[in-house]
């Protein structure tokens, strides 16, 4: 049998890069971005160029082949008038040359039944914000395994920690990988009625509108203080390759814990804007092996700020206050923040952040730890109180002992001491908030 070609009109130039060969492709956005009919469009080309074909169409749960892309492939494949090229059976569809596609949930497969994938050349994951990760454990060994096989997904991102969004677009993304954000507003064929609720959604409700069209993470803004700031910077391409620039110094943040996370941020400044580089933390680890990350870096440092409980005597031995101790092992020059509370890391963390830009891959774990950085809840009184005390406070409070003590100082208008704070007073030394030392 003669291979034909399908000529496919993308609509978005985005999307082009999914057409080169990769092992992984991933496309991501929010609704109306027409990731699901490119797909469509991409099984039924390759079937047409490829005799034999054979693709996988998967989601986390598929109760019934009816909750499948079954039907939207059918609708592809008579749009380009290809209905004699292509069999269509109750479960799957055959492909010119005795090749297939078919739908399976991954939920319910095991590692001894997933064996029967081997040999597909693509897998597609739909919905991939859904999908778990022991799904991807099981699924990518088992398809990449034929020389040549790609693995597709397409999702609307919902959270950071998400298996799908951490595989794609963690600091750490596979090798062989191609990843796009596609939107509504690539979309040439948007209508008029879709365009029309879309402006209405973002007038009602533009965070949740942002999450639904814009392909931005689902933001819980009651309770959380930088979701917003965060997911504006991602808007603004502040969130991307930012790499140290060997003509700037350096400044460092901390939060150091005994017991828990001590927190590092590599900040740079140039007068005008912040550069997130880098963001370093480990737990119940000694002052030896955060200085001996610290040194290994090539950067040129400036200073290190470190929150006022440096000078207690906790780290080590017990003998030195713990500022002592860094010096000793060659942090230096040590700076040692006044004793503030968390009202002003907070606003002052709120004021930078608009001017602030961060390295995707070696800042990631940071930005998620601001992301997630939210208050705490009263269930007797449904209230909202200070500070939560979790996995991203210390970041967090790294991230705002840099904000005190940057040189560029922006202002944020009605930074009050609001509601959640109104049981709390700052323990102030006698010394003045601007004093270092």
């Amino acid at each position: 049998m003669h291979s034909r070609t399908l000529k496919i009109d993308v609509g978005s130039k985005k999307l082009i890069p999914l057409l080169s060969k990769a092992t992984f492709k991933g496309c991501h956005g929010g609704r109306g971005g027409t990731k699901s009919y490119f797909f469509a469009d991409m099984h039924i080309a390759r079937a047409l160029s490829q005799p034999g074909y054979r693709a996988l169409c998967l989601r986390e749960v598929q109760r019934s082949i009816k909750e499948s892309s079954k039907r939207l492939l059918e609708q592809r494949i008579q749009h380009h008038g290809l209905g004699s090229s292509f069999d269509v059976m109750d479960a799957e569809i055959r492909t010119p040359g005795g090749g297939q596609l078919v739908f399976h949930g991954l939920q319910n497969h095991t590692a001894e039944s997933v064996k029967s994938f081997e040999g597909f050349d693509v897998a597609d994951i739909e919905e991939g914000q859904t999908i778990k990760q022991r799904s991807l454990d099981l699924l990518i060994p088992t398809i990449i395994r034929k020389p040549g096989a790609e693995i597709w997904a397409r999702w609307n991102p919902r959270h950071d920690t998400d298996p799908i969004d951490k595989l794609f677009r963690g600091p750490k993304a596979p090798p062989g990988s191609v990843c796009v954000e596609v939107g509504w507003q690539d979309n040439p064929w948007l209508s008029n009625e879709m365009r029309r609720q879309i402006e209405a959604d973002y007038e009602n409700d533009p965070e949740k509108a942002m999450h639904i069209w814009g392909g931005g993470y689902e933001i819980i803004t009651e309770g959380s203080y930088y979701a917003k700031q965060i997911a504006q910077a991602d808007r603004d391409g502040r969130i991307g390759h930012f790499p140290y620039d060997p003509d700037l110094p350096v400044i460092t943040g901390w939060d150091i814990g005994v017991d828990d996370y001590t927190a590092v941020w590599f900040m740079q400044e140039n007068g005008r804007e912040v550069r997130a580089i880098d963001y370093y933390e480990c737990s119940g680890e000694g002052a030896q092996h955060v200085a001996d990350v610290i040194l290994s870096k090539p950067y040129k440092y400036k200073a290190h700020y470190l929150p006022h409980d440096v000078r207690n005597r906790e780290w080590g031995s017990g003998a030195k206050k713990r500022e002592d101790t860094l010096r000793d092992l060659g942090i230096t020059p040590v700076r040692v923040g006044a004793r503030l509370g968390p009202v002003e890391r907070i606003n002052a963390t709120r004021a930078l952040l608009p001017i602030v830009s961060f390295d995707r891959e070696k800042a990631w774990l940071g930005i998620k730890r601001l992301r997630n950085y939210c208050r705490k809840f009263n269930e007797s009184t449904q209230s909202y109180l200070g500070p939560l005390h979790d996995d991203s406070s210390h970041g967090s409070d790294a991230f705002g002992e840099f904000a005190l003590n940057c040189s560029i100082r922006p202002t944020l208008a009605n930074t009050t001491k609001s509601d959640e704070f109104k049981d709390y007073t700052p323990e102030h030394q006698s010394e003045s908030s601007t004093s270092w030392l």
